[in-house]
């Protein structure tokens, strides 16, 4: 495929004659599956290689220009492309955001230049595994003996903080009284679980822990300060200054 010269030359002439001739692709023969298939990934991820497709002429030649549609017919997800054509090498690729629920996912491509013909790509999507718990927010508050404050929240995550559904996260106050309004909280789709500590009756340091198995970073410390003001030594010092004024 491409462009072809042929030059003439006679020793009894300066002068050259150029032929020019260009090749172009024959009609479809082929299409086939080059890479990308058979992956395992996990629920909701991108795999992280595309599927890519080839499509040669009857010499061999990749053929650019080849329209082709890719639907999914199991397992859900989403792709990068649905519709494209192949580039000047025949190759054509999109790809997969797995389906969120774990087994198998099913892409089929086909294209109207063989419209008997159809390519099937498959992977297959794992569930994720825990492996770390995160305090996220709540930490270090002041408030006022016997009153609620604000939520403790922590986050459960996987490989590459990917967050985790329905993970057990357990609360307990392991200092300074009070009470919890959850003391067993599954995560939520984000991967965060929460619970609300009423502060003991006296004033002092209340600390609570959240836990989750084995995983790394287990138990997380919340720890919340009860003061008769609802301020903390710093608050109430720069109030006094304040109100000297």
């Amino acid at each position: 495929i491409g462009t072809n010269l042929v030059i003439a030359r006679s020793p009894f002439a300066t002068s050259t004659v150029t032929f020019r001739a260009v090749g172009v692709a024959a009609p479809v023969v082929s299409m086939t599956i080059l890479s990308g298939n058979n992956q395992t990934g996990s629920v909701g991820q991108q795999l992280p290689e595309p599927f890519v497709i080839k499509v040669v002429d009857s010499y061999d030649n990749p053929v650019p220009r080849v329209p082709f549609l890719f639907e999914i017919l199991e397992g859900g997800g989403i792709l990068s492309f649905f519709t494209g054509e192949t580039e000047t090498p025949g190759l054509m690729q999109t790809t997969l955001r797995l389906g969120n629920l774990p087994g198998i996912n099913r892409i089929r491509a086909t294209t109207q230049f063989l419209p008997d013909r159809e390519l099937i790509f498959t992977a297959t999507g794992v569930p994720v595994v825990a492996t770390n718990i995160l305090l996220n927010s709540g930490n270090n508050q002041t408030g006022i003996p016997g009153q609620p404050i604000q939520p403790f929240t922590v986050r459960v995550v996987g490989p590459n903080n990917i967050p985790i559904e329905n993970a057990p996260v357990t609360f307990n106050v392991t200092g300074g009284g009070g009470s919890l309004s959850a003391t067993q909280v599954n995560t939520d789709s984000t991967g965060h679980a929460s619970t609300v500590l009423t502060l003991g009756l006296q004033p002092g340091i209340n600390t609570v822990t959240a836990s989750s198995g084995s995983l790394i970073g287990s138990p997380v410390t919340f720890n919340a300060l009860a003061t008769n003001s609802g301020l903390a030594p710093t608050d109430r010092k720069s109030t006094r200054l304040n109100s000297s004024h």
